[in-house]
């Protein structure tokens, strides 16, 4: 292979030479600096405090070429070695052999001492060394890539043993690095591959321990009877390339709707602190705050067709004007009916071009020219009561026009009427 001395050379290296070769576009690069030391990249700034790597531009990133030995528990636990590294050392700690290749840009060499190439027309994951084991997190990487490339990829048998063995260690993995993870996962089409992965290695209930619970937890259509994992999978197949709130929403519906199904009378509060405890991977603030959301008026959005006004008003005004919230909860709905109408006999539809206009309709009321011409002028208490039942009116004449009903048969395509 080429520069097996520490000749100074940079070298492209990762995610794209291995997308290059798949025909896949490439996002970021990253480069390796074979025979150069901290002092050549002063001019750079570093990528955080842990390893020598900093960045050229927003999608580029440069490191100096490395051996790592695992010395303490957690990401943290690594040191690493930059004087006389090979290029081959240097590849040689990579998770991969699809990962493990580099491309010399000047002469189109690629450099491949692990067989990378042969794994990709074969269609393999395969780890690059028994260094593969001193980081857990690379069984989730492992899982992730196989959710990106399809079904048709397969983890090497040795690669599998090879995890079998680190069950314990995936204790050791930080909560922010996996949702780092999830966080890409959920932009590929098939993301559900990812949890099927992990359940096919076993892994599933030491990473995902609540997720993993779905395989216990049964639903039932009529005389058809599926775990609820198989459902929330399907449901995530259906969803495709949709946005991370709707995959994280479906994701754990099942364990949401098993909690306050069952127990109705629980308070808003007692609700929000039940779904903390439905979840077993670090998300972000605001996105909890819009998964709840959708969760929770996922049974109001079906019962829809026959709520009362007030009900109505209270779930439209929820999203509190947000018309993208609303476009996520619709969506949501279909991706859920698209699996339940697998099993049922029928299926529900929505009004949807009617809920629109109710909710801009309710959106855009304002009672300035009430209060303007109201004598004497109102109280702040006045005007709530003239609000709601102004709003109200504005749902009884749409609901006059008789549209609230069950269509039978949707097929997933026919969404509008």
């Amino acid at each position: 292979m080429g520069n097996t001395d520490f000749t100074k050379k940079i070298y492209l290296v990762g995610g794209a030479v291995r997308d290059q070769l798949l025909g896949l576009p490439i996002k970021d690069k990253d480069y390796v600096a074979v025979g150069y030391s901290p002092k050549d990249f002063l001019h750079l700034p570093k990528v955080g405090k842990n390893f020598p790597v900093y960045w050229v531009d927003k999608h580029t990133q440069i490191a100096l070429a490395r051996r790592e030995s695992k010395v303490a528990r957690g990401y943290n636990g690594f040191c690493y070695e930059i004087e006389h590294i090979t290029l081959y050392e240097d590849l040689k700690r990579r998770d991969l052999t699809i990962n493990a290749m580099a491309l010399d840009e000047s002469s189109g060499e690629i450099i491949d001492p692990f067989k990378g190439r042969e794994d990709l027309e074969n269609k393999v994951l395969r780890h690059t060394s028994l260094a593969f084991c001193e980081d857990p997190l690379r069984v989730i990487r492992i899982a992730r890539f196989r959710a990106k490339l399809g079904e048709l990829w397969q983890i090497h048998p040795h690669t599998k043993t090879l995890i079998a063995t680190m069950k314990e260690s995936l204790a050791e993995l930080e909560p922010n690095r996996v949702y780092q993870e999830i966080a890409l996962l959920l932009n590929y089409e098939k993301s559900y591959l990812f949890f099927q992965t992990l359940l096919e290695l076993c892994v599933l209930d030491r990473v995902f321990p609540l997720i993993s619970s779905l395989k216990a937890l049964k639903l039932r259509f009529y005389v058809t009877e599926i775990s609820a994992f198989d459902y929330t999978m399907k449901v995530l197949e259906a969803l495709k390339a949709e946005e991370s709130l709707l995959k994280l929403s479906a994701l754990y519906y099942c364990l949401f709707a098993n909690t306050f199904l069952t127990t109705p009378s629980l308070t808003l509060r007692q609700r929000e602190q039940s779904f903390e405890k439905c979840l077993d991977m670090q998300i972000p603030k605001m996105l909890k705050k819009s998964m709840f959301l959708l969760m929770s008026n996922h049974q109001r959005i079906k019962k829809i067709q026959h709520s009362q006004d007030l009900e109505i008003l209270s779930f439209l005004e929820s999203f509190k004007r947000n018309k993208g919230l609303l476009k996520s909860q619709i969506r949501f709905f279909y991706a859920q009916e698209s699996v339940a109408c697998l099993y049922s006999k029928e299926t529900l539809w929505l009004p949807i071009k009617k809920i629109w206009k109710i909710f801009y309709a309710i959106c855009n009321y304002s009672p300035k020219d009430w209060i303007d011409n109201a004598i004497p002028k109102p109280s702040g208490k006045e005007i709530q009561e003239h609000i709601l039942q102004e709003k109200l009116k504005i749902i009884a004449a749409f609901k006059a026009k008789k549209f609230f009903f069950i269509r039978k048969g949707y097929n997933g395509k026919n969404k509008r009427r």
